[in-house]
């Protein structure tokens, strides 16, 4: 079961991330939701992985700056 972590805005868009073993970032529309990636914990690091571009993976320090990494790669269209 996911639960939320937090919300937030970027560039006037809504973010919601979630937590249940590991993460999943949305981007909230007015009547849906759209996943845009995914985070887990790998070697004490965070591991990224974007929707749109699976292929691209980056990993983090922290969840903070995995989470920028994930909205990142969502609004240039898969530069980090």
């Amino acid at each position: 079961m996911l639960h939320e972590v937090r919300s937030f805005v970027r560039s006037e868009h809504r973010y919601t991330l979630y937590e249940g073993g590991s993460w999943v970032l949305f981007e909230d529309h007015d009547e849906y939701a759209e996943e845009i990636g995914t985070i887990s914990r790998s070697n004490g690091m965070y591991a990224t992985q974007s929707r749109s571009h699976p292929q691209l993976r980056v990993t983090c320090p922290t969840l903070d700056q995995a989470v920028e990494t994930v909205v990142t790669i969502h609004e240039t269209g898969g530069k980090p």
